[in-house]
């Protein structure tokens, strides 16, 4: 299967069960990629995507700022 002609590269060792499956598949049709056309709403959607990803990254962090000052004032509280 080099080259997408559908026929099988002589280097490549196949089992002779294996084969036929290979040449079947190597028939078949297959699809054209379509080139997408630029959209303008892009850049939009990407800075959105952004700034949702900033704004969890800075929540997770006030979680944790918060977490930790709960642990200090534990400790503080509870010496050993």
């Amino acid at each position: 299967m080099g080259g997408g002609d559908g026929k099988i590269d002589a280097r490549i060792a196949l089992k002779p069960e294996h084969r036929p499956l290979f040449e079947m598949l190597g028939g078949l049709a297959t699809k054209k990629s379509v080139q997408k056309r630029s959209d303008w709403s892009v850049p939009f959607v990407q800075l959105g995507e952004a700034v949702l990803n900033f704004g969890h990254h800075l929540a997770d962090a006030a979680q944790l700022l918060g977490l930790r000052v709960m642990e200090i004032a534990y400790v503080l509280h509870h010496p050993a």
